[in-house]
């Protein structure tokens, strides 16, 4: 609506607003849940990642299923697309089990599709060095 009322009207920043609107569109693109999983499959196919379950239930605020779980480093990882991570309640939810999450000793790593697409490298090497810390803490710990 907003779009339809503006167009031919000289608005300041409307060159910057239409790209952001035409983006949150209900029918702009969106990748399905496969390929964001999928996404996640890659970056976890490395040797130095120890091994990691997918749809993973676990009882943090309330009962949950995580999109991958590395128990060895007690890690979650969640791949956030825009049909489920949009709204204020999504929002809300996830924040409140991330911090269930944390309350106990877990830690949650959250990528989009843009960062599994246009950063695959830098995510990959997040996640190796977050997993480095968390095993050097465990490691500390039992001795």
């Amino acid at each position: 609506m907003i779009r339809r009322r503006s167009i031919g009207a000289r608005i300041r920043g409307a060159a910057r607003l239409f790209p952001l609107l035409d983006e949150r569109a209900a029918d702009a693109w969106e990748p399905s849940g496969n390929q964001l999983e999928g996404m996640l499959d890659r970056l976890v196919d490395h040797p130095d990642v120890p091994a990691a379950t997918r749809q993973y239930p676990l009882t943090l605020a309330a009962p949950s299923i995580v999109d991958l779980y590395i128990a060895a480093w007690r890690l979650i990882l969640e791949a956030d697309g825009r049909r489920w991570h949009s709204r204020r309640a999504d929002f809300e939810r996830d924040r409140r089990r991330d911090n269930a999450a944390a309350a106990q000793g877990l830690v949650v790593l959250r990528f989009t599709w843009q960062m599994l697409t246009r950063d695959f490298a830098g995510c990959q090497r997040l996640l190796l060095e977050t997993g480095a810390r968390r095993q050097a803490l465990f490691q500390t710990k039992v001795q």
